[in-house]
């Protein structure tokens, strides 16, 4: 049976206490002065965009001004890498809404309400010590984690997208071959790829595009937002092809076809890489086949090797 100290209780409780008080407390401050300083205007993008987030991130919808504040912080900007963030947040796929500073601070508020989840049960049944040195550790491991584990999924979430945008170019260009315009195979790929990166990507496009802004202009900006080579080439086929006045379907198909070859290269790079890697294993295997066989000789030859010699 676990004796708990009386003093540790107390202590644990009121740490415990003590730090959601202070969220609570600067929760409200901020919020209050941020209030004080500008109100809200029911038409302003700002408080549009805010709410989208709001509605898209419980984090954001109960502790907004704190995960403001703590993604402000230069020094958990510097120990969580927000450039990093700055860079992958765009293609990770997550809304467009999201900030770095604001995605980084409502990370840092989970990591530190994980932290107080483990700190109070490991006070009161172990030692307050204890549960310090757990709960700073799993807060700090998330932390730092928030940058490594969005680029993780922005990668993934790109390989995807190169892997299918082949296909969705080519369905593109045979639209266009059997007399429909750009944007009805825009809507066709984005029909057959829903749920995917590519017909995600594809989809911001033409809600642009049917904005007002120009093919090129949207093109441009998702290559901006996916910093990838192969959307910067079909970007700039794209726009050879809208100046020199070819036709835009045979550009894509040769486009798609490129694609396709570099992804077959790429493939065949990446074989050819695994049989190097696949030599040493190789080599265990048939050392251990080896010794199998050699085994019985062996055993009967230092059976027989006092005989041998006259022992």
């Amino acid at each position: 049976m676990i004796n708990i100290n009386q003093s540790d209780l107390l202590v644990g409780t009121s740490m415990a206490l003590a730090i959601v008080a202070g969220f609570v407390a600067g929760d409200v401050m901020h919020f209050i002065v941020a209030l004080s300083q500008r109100p809200i205007e029911a038409n302003d993008l700002e408080s549009s965009r805010r709410q989208l987030l709001k509605r898209n991130s419980w984090m954001m919808d109960y502790f907004e001004p704190l995960a403001i504040e703590f993604g402000n912080l230069q020094l958990l900007q510097n120990i969580a890498n927000i450039q990093s963030i700055r860079k992958n947040l765009p293609r990770s796929g997550e809304p467009t809404f999201w900030r770095a500073e604001e995605y980084l601070g409502a990370y840092a508020v989970r990591a530190i309400a994980m932290t107080v989840c483990v700190l109070v049960p490991i006070s009161l049944v172990v030692n307050v010590q204890l549960g310090i040195l757990v709960g700073a550790a799993i807060g700090g491991y998330l932390i730092l984690g928030t940058a490594k584990s969005l680029s993780k999924k922005s990668n993934k979430r790109l390989r995807r997208f190169k892997r299918q945008i082949p296909f969705a170019i080519d369905l593109m260009a045979l639209i266009m071959e059997s007399g429909g315009d750009l944007r009805q195979g825009m809507q066709s790929a984005i029909d057959q790829n829903q749920n995917h990166p590519t017909g995600e990507e594809l989809a911001i496009v033409l809600g642009k595009m049917n904005g007002g802004m120009p093919l090129v202009a949207c093109l441009e900006e998702m290559r901006d937002r996916l910093a990838d080579e192969d959307v910067s080439e079909l970007v700039f086929s794209i726009r050879n092809a809208e100046q020199l006045g070819v036709p835009l379907s045979k550009t894509l198909l040769t486009l798609a076809e490129q694609m396709r070859s570099k992804q077959i290269q790429a493939y065949e790079k990446l074989i050819g890489q695994r049989k190097v890697m696949i030599v040493f294993p190789g080599m265990v295997v048939m050392f251990a086949c080896l010794l199998v066989v050699i085994a019985p000789m062996a055993k009967d030859i230092v059976e027989g090797l006092p005989q041998l010699l006259g022992l």
